[in-house]
């Protein structure tokens, strides 16, 4: 066990029931958003047995929250990432034989938003396979970490859904015991996603993804990560449940679909879109995630101008002008400072522009686009009038 702050909260014997699952908590603020909420009543009719582990702290309300819907709460010390957490838990459920009655246990966490499609939808289609032992959403192609270090196709740990005859085996409790506390991210992916799928296909268990891309044509390339390059395939071809947070960042999502795919959960009202920037508006404005963009500030920003010129027409304008309509801000168009041949996006030349003096101005350009530009108009656009990136 890990040198955790165990509090364990409304411990109900453990039925022999058929379904169990282990979600991993962590907010930098301890709080659980309108998300995580629906996350969790869409799984909580769907299983028998809830554990919820937090890894950190949560405040009071988020606290009553998770031991209302939960059978089993723990509040742990914020060890190991979401790997550690499932270590604790499992580990000590099996300690307790808690884990033997059941024949599926799902392991996820709250990096998503979801789930847009029903349950039984996935799981149904999945049952079709028994031959799988484990499987995923989305499974990752070979590619490389930091430091030069290779790693196999794998699948994706957001969230796994392991059958009876893998987590009762020895193997399954080996896994868990042998695997050390991740101390950075990075070492969190290498060490339990990409080591998960490893370690039991060598002890020969099956594997398989849910959203396999190859069904409709597209082969990811090495080292292409699905859902931050086929965002929209996913949810609107493949019927994916889920979006991962991270692949709306702008350095993401450029390209990826993201937007459009959300606008299509909007238009089709599949889901409520406003739980997303909810989420992301109040992160960004308690230092929680690093974007090139702050969703804060480009929300302030955004709410003080009836008119908003984007400065670039690529695809960070393109991300911007996607941002701006789906949050029904005012889009003026795009401007550049000199018109190149061969871009979607019509745009309008800076010095050619007759632009409204009460307007805002948001540097959709990279870093080195942004400087250059910046001290291209800095004599005609007062400071508090523009919005760059914040990298």
């Amino acid at each position: 066990m890990s040198k955790c702050i165990w509090k364990v909260f409304n411990l109900k014997y453990l039925k022999k029931t058929n379904r169990l699952a282990i979600f991993s908590f962590y907010d930098c603020e301890g709080h659980v958003d309108v998300y995580v909420i629906h996350l969790l009543q869409n799984v909580r009719i769907f299983v028998d047995y809830l554990v919820i582990v937090c890894n950190g702290n949560a405040d009071k309300e988020s606290s009553v929250f998770f031991r209302e819907i939960s059978d089993c709460f723990i509040l742990r010390e914020n060890i190991g990432y979401d790997a550690g957490g499932y270590k604790d838990a499992i580990l000590w459920m099996s300690s307790e034989n808690g884990i033997k009655g059941y024949n599926e246990l799902i392991l996820f966490n709250n990096t998503f938003f979801g789930f847009f499609y029903p349950l039984r939808e996935m799981f149904s289609e999945m049952d079709k396979d028994r031959e799988i032992d484990f499987w995923g959403i989305t499974k990752h192609p070979c590619g490389e970490l930091v430091n030069d270090y290779r790693f196999k196709e794998h699948i994706q740990a957001y969230f796994l859904v392991i059958r009876k005859k893998m987590f009762h085996s020895q193997e399954f409790i080996n896994f868990w015991q042998s695997m050390n506390y991740p101390i950075d991210y990075h070492m969190a992916v290498q060490q339990f996603e990409i080591a998960f799928t490893e370690f039991f296909t060598e002890k020969g268990f099956v594997c398989g993804a849910y959203c396999d891309l190859q069904k409709i044509g597209i082969k990811p390339k090495y080292g292409e990560n699905p859902y931050l390059t086929y965002g929209y395939e996913l949810i609107v071809q493949m019927r994916c449940p889920v979006l991962k947070i991270k692949s709306i960042y702008i350095e993401n999502s450029r390209g990826s679909g993201i937007l459009e795919a959300i606008d299509y959960l909007q238009k089709m009202q599949i889901y409520d879109t406003d739980y997303i920037w909810q989420y992301l508006i109040r992160i960004c404005r308690n230092g929680g995630i690093s974007t090139y963009f702050d969703f804060n500030r480009l929300e302030q920003f955004c709410r003080r101008f009836p008119c908003l010129y984007v400065y670039g027409n690529g695809a960070y304008g393109k991300w911007i002008k996607w941002y701006l309509q789906l949050r029904n801000f005012p889009f003026g168009g795009f401007v550049v400072t000199h018109k190149n041949r061969g871009l979607e996006e019509e745009a309008i030349e800076y010095i050619k522009l007759r632009a409204r003096p009460d307007a805002g101005w948001i540097l959709a350009l990279n870093v080195k686009n942004t400087r250059e530009v910046l001290h291209f108009i800095r004599n005609d656009i007062s400071e508090d009038r523009l919005l760059v990136g914040i990298k």
